[in-house]
């Protein structure tokens, strides 16, 4: 019966991230029924924080890619960049002060 439910209420989940109360307030309510047991209970609800970690992960990750190539697209520098810039530059002012 587990599996029925489970399968059904993840492929509902799809990319919508639950908040852990309501989560939590839809295994209690299948409990209460009689759908799931208590065991049951506590390991769907350890399965779906771990799914809703990997899919804030792969968000995360995905995010960072797409502002990668826009940032590389867009020739847009990183602040460690620029600051690797500004210190060269000081560098070479300095190199020119010390010259004079």
């Amino acid at each position: 019966m587990i599996s029925i439910v489970k399968k059904a209420f993840l492929a509902g989940l799809g990319a919508v991230s639950l908040t852990k109360e309501k989560t939590e307030s839809f295994i209690e309510e299948m409990t209460r029924k009689g759908e799931i047991s208590r065991e049951e209970a506590g390991s769907f609800l350890d399965e779906l924080v771990e799914r809703g970690q990997e899919g804030r992960e792969n968000i995360n990750k995905m995010i960072q890619s797409e502002l990668t190539k826009f940032k590389k697209s867009h020739g847009i520098i990183t602040r460690d960049e620029l600051q690797n810039l500004m210190d060269r530059l000081e560098g070479i002012e300095k190199a020119l002060r010390d010259r004079e």
